[in-house]
């Protein structure tokens, strides 16, 4: 395992597009943060607009990354070689999960503390503390734990589908537009909204659960989960099973 998630590594790390697409994950949600610090005026600051450049717009380019660690061997044909060295697919699979899983996390956790940093240097006159402030406590391991939620789904979906427009737009539309159109479906659109998978995502990132709400935040978290390593799972069957 440890010898393929080596091989895996040395993948990415010599690959340019892996370090450009993980600079932009960290820009997007810096420069939303640095923005509303310098243009926020008598406004106090407030960690939930200060992390919007993080979720959705950083979480996109990790989706279009995820997904592409699966699927450019597919695009490029180099599959093969892949599972000749390492038979046993599944452990491939795992391995390429793992990698980038503790990649997103580190990248989201660095780009949260450094968004909210870099927001309170540009207005040192709030009183806002992203060291004590709960809300910013909370994104720190909130927005990391969403990113590998979001990375195990994408993988699957790429498993799946084993191309990579096709996986990230259908990844992408179901994030940013399937969800919300099925919200205006009459009668039946509220109850589709409570069980969309997405929409439950952006209650727990946001804690933003309504009181007469299906789950609370913690269960909608929990919920999306369900739905990311569910498809994960399928995905890798998926790959045992089919030629290569």
């Amino acid at each position: 395992m440890l010898n393929t998630i080596g091989a895996e590594w040395i993948k990415l790390r010599t690959t340019m597009s892996f370090w450009l697409t993980s600079l932009l994950v960290v820009f997007f949600g810096v420069l939303f943060g640095a923005l509303f610090g310098a243009l926020s005026q008598d406004q106090e600051l407030s960690t939930t607009v200060l992390l919007g450049g993080i979720y959705p717009f950083s979480m996109i380019v990790i989706v279009i990354q995820a997904v592409m660690i699966i699927t450019t061997e597919y695009r490029f044909g180099y599959q093969t070689t892949t599972y000749l060295a390492q038979p046993r697919r599944w452990i491939v699979a795992i391995a390429k999960l793992l990698l980038y899983v503790l990649i997103g996390v580190i990248l989201t956790f660095f780009t949260v503390v450094a968004t909210l940093v870099i927001a309170r240097l540009f207005k040192p006159d709030s009183t806002f503390n992203p060291f004590t402030d709960e809300a910013a406590h909370r994104a720190m391991w909130v927005f990391p734990a969403t990113a590998a939620m979001v990375i195990t789904l994408s993988q699957g979906v790429g498993l799946l589908l084993r191309q990579t427009a096709g996986a990230v737009s259908l990844v992408l539309m179901w994030f940013l537009l399937i969800e919300t159109v099925l919200t205006l479906i009459p009668r039946i659109g509220k109850h589709l909204g409570d069980w969309a998978p997405f929409m439950n995502l952006g209650i727990f990132v946001n804690d933003s659960a309504k009181p007469d709400g299906v789950m609370n935040s913690s269960q909608a978290g929990w919920y999306f989960l369900a739905w990311a390593v569910s498809l994960w799972i399928i995905g890798l069957i998926f790959l045992i099973r089919r030629d290569a």
